[in-house]
């Protein structure tokens, strides 16, 4: 695992935490911050650090670990295509274990 990823990770889920924060901000009546979701960011982001130490190709990883505007927030943090599939899992199942 590079420093390059994890800085990259770190600061795509801070930044995408914090675009969700300005969006309620704005509208609160169509949106809502959960201010516990940066530290939910961090340790998915952690998951996904862990992953692909064991030998995970990063893009399969994001992928495993996270949906929608996120993933897409990480995946272009790496320089990744976007990826829309309706994949991802609460629980994080490592992607190096699998075989894949």
């Amino acid at each position: 695992m590079t420093n390059d990823i994890k800085s990259a990770l770190v600061t795509a889920a801070t930044r995408y935490d914090r675009a969700e924060a300005e969006k309620a901000q704005r509208n609160p009546r169509r949106h809502h911050h959960n201010f516990y979701a940066l530290g939910m960011y961090l340790n998915r982001v952690d998951d996904i650090l862990r992953d692909i130490a064991a030998g995970a190709d990063p893009s399969a990883a994001i992928i495993a670990g996270t949906h929608g505007a996120l993933r897409t927030a990480l995946l272009k943090a790496i320089g990744a295509k976007a990826d829309h599939r309706e994949t991802g899992a609460i629980v994080y199942r490592p992607v190096a274990a699998k075989g894949d």
